[in-house]
C-alpha cells in the first residue's frame, strides 16, 4: 500500500510533539525520584465514577431500545414520541440521503436527538434496525476558588445501537456509546493558615462497547467494554489524565463483576448485586487481594 505523502509529515510532526512533550514533563517540579502511583482515594473516586456511569448507560440503554422497538409497531415514528419533540427533516451530509431528525429541548437544560435507521439494511429482522442517539445537559456550576458561577455541560454523551447478529437478532441490540460526565474532586491545600479544601471538576470521556444488551425491560443482561480516560490532579498538584480499560458483565438479575485497570494494570473488582434505582453492590481493591468491601 503506497503512503500518501503528507503522512509522513503527519508523522513527523507527531514524532517532534512527542519529544517536546517528554521535554516539557522533564521540568515539571516534581520530587526527585518521584514516580506516579495511584492512591486508594483515586482507585476509590474510580469506582464510584463507573458505578454511575454503568447507572447511566442502562438508563440510556433502555430508553434508546424502548425507541427503537416501539418504532418497528409504526412507519409513523413521530407517534411513539411524547410531548415536545420536533421533527427536523433534514439531509446526510455524507449520502446526501433525507431523514427526519427528531429534537427535544427541556428548558433549555437537557437536549436529545434521535435518528433512526442511519445504515439502512434492507433485510433487518426489523425496521428501522438500529437508532442514534445523543443526550446533552448543562448546569451551573460553582469555582470555589473564586466564588463565580459559570455554565458548563454536565453530561454528553452519543449512542448508536442495532440489532445483534447482523441486526437478525431483536432479542438483543450491540452499540458503541461515547460518554463525557462531570465528575467532582476535593483539593487539599495545606499552608499557614491550616488546611484549604475545595471542590474541582474533571470530564472523563470513555468509549463503551455494549453487547447483547436484552431488548426485555425485566432482563439486565449486558457486557460493557471500557476505554477512556480518569482525569485528575495528582498529589503533587499536577494535572493527569490516567487511562482506564476495563469490562462489565452484568446477568439477567443485575447481578455481576467487573475489573478495572488503570495503565493496563488492574486496582479494582465491581461487584453487583442488582439494580434498582442504579446498581447497588461494593467493590474490592487488588492490591488489598480483594479482602477489603466497600458497598456503593
Amino acid at each position: 500500500m503506497k503512503i500518501p505523502k503528507h503522512f509522513n509529515s503527519l508523522l513527523t510532526l507527531g514524532f517532534t510533539l512527542l519529544i517536546l512533550t517528554v521535554l516539557l514533563s522533564g521540568c515539571s517540579e516534581q520530587p526527585l525520584g518521584y514516580v506516579y502511583q495511584p492512591t486508594s482515594s483515586n482507585i476509590s473516586r474510580l469506582a464510584w465514577v463507573t458505578v454511575d456511569i454503568v447507572g447511566m448507560v442502562f438508563d440510556h440503554m433502555d430508553e434508546s431500545v424502548g425507541f427503537l422497538e416501539d418504532a418497528s409497531h409504526t412507519n409513523n415514528w413521530e407517534t411513539i414520541l411524547s410531548g415536545g419533540w420536533i421533527a427536523i427533516p433534514t439531509v446526510d451530509s455524507v449520502s446526501g440521503n433525507p431523514y427526519t431528525l427528531f429534537y427535544n429541548n427541556y428548558m433549555d437544560q437537557k437536549f436529545k436527538t434521535l435518528r433512526f435507521d442511519k445504515q439502512i439494511v434492507n433485510d433487518a429482522i426489523r425496521t428501522p434496525s438500529d437508532v442514534e442517539y445523543t443526550y446533552v445537559t448543562l448546569r451551573n456550576f460553582r469555582n470555589n476558588r473564586n466564588n463565580e458561577i459559570y455554565t458548563d455541560t454536565d453530561d454528553n454523551l452519543h449512542l448508536i445501537i442495532e440489532y445483534s447478529d447482523a441486526r437478525q437478532d431483536p432479542k438483543n441490540v450491540n452499540g458503541w456509546m461515547n460518554i463525557t460526565r462531570s465528575v467532582p474532586f476535593v483539593e487539599e491545600i495545606v499552608n499557614e493558615e491550616g488546611t484549604q479544601s475545595w471542590v474541582y471538576y474533571m470530564h472523563p470521556t470513555w468509549v463503551i462497547r455494549i453487547e447483547d444488551f436484552s431488548t426485555d425491560p425485566l432482563d439486565q443482561s449486558a457486557r460493557l467494554v471500557i476505554e477512556g480516560t480518569f482525569p485528575h490532579n495528582d498529589e503533587t498538584g499536577n494535572y493527569r489524565a490516567d487511562h482506564v480499560s476495563g469490562e462489565i458483565i452484568i446477568q439477567s438479575n443485575g447481578t455481576g463483576v467487573g475489573e478495572l485497570n488503570l495503565y493496563g494494570e488492574p486496582v479494582i473488582r465491581l461487584h453487583f448485586t442488582g439494580r434498582g434505582y442504579g446498581f447497588e453492590g461494593y467493590y474490592t481493591y487488588h492490591k488489598y487481594d480483594h479482602s477489603y468491601k466497600v458497598r456503593f
